[in-house]
């Protein structure tokens, strides 16, 4: 289950932001930061009329507009990459999509991410593409940078943040009949260096 925190929350009213401007965003954060399950969760809030998305590695265009139109459960997300392109085109507006958001973007192949671009600037709709710091430098390779020019940073919890976190698994989930003392101490120290 996720467990939304102060960090997500302040994640979540930057993209709203960003949707409402209709700008192009890159997140980028280290591996295992929490990034691919803030954005995963994200997409998943109707209210926010996101369509997300991971990608595998070296993804193709056709490949990505697939995974693209499968998450916006289009009836028939399958056919050439120019098919395809007319699909998504298509349905977004009518489908009530705002925003697409394209997690561990680093992997998507050259031509993606042009068609990513190519989408914003016909439809208007923003797009997020979430990956690790090779992602920058994939974008600036390709030339992109000025499609994607919001740079939001996705760190790590700090130690705050870990705390309040802790107190509402320990309050909402576990319900334990004795406090644990977790987020003190010894045992604070021990879960925050390797959590």
């Amino acid at each position: 289950e996720f467990i939304e925190t102060e960090y997500t929350k302040h994640y979540f009213k930057t993209l709203d932001n960003y949707r409402k401007m209709g700008q192009g965003v890159r997140v980028i954060g280290q591996r295992l930061s929490g990034k691919s399950k803030a954005s995963k969760r994200y997409g998943e809030l109707t209210e926010k009329k996101t369509a997300y998305t991971d990608v595998p590695a070296n993804c193709s265009s056709k490949r990505m507009h697939e995974r693209l139109l499968k998450a916006m459960r289009h009836a028939n997300p399958g056919g050439r990459r120019t098919d395809l392109q007319a699909k998504l085109d298509g349905c977004i507006i009518p489908f009530g999509y705002e925003m697409i958001l394209v997690d561990q973007g680093e992997k998507l192949q050259e031509e993606a991410l042009e068609d990513l671009a190519a989408l914003m600037g016909k439809r208007g709709i923003p797009v997020v593409v979430c990956g690790t710091p090779k992602l920058d430098q994939h974008i600036a390779d390709v030339g992109l940078l000025g499609w994607f020019p919001n740079l939001y940073s996705f760190g790590s919890l700090n130690s705050n943040d870990f705390t309040q976190t802790l107190k509402k698994i320990e309050d909402e989930y576990l319900r334990l009949p004795e406090p644990s003392n977790l987020t003190t101490g010894e045992n604070f120290q021990t879960l925050a260096m390797y959590t």
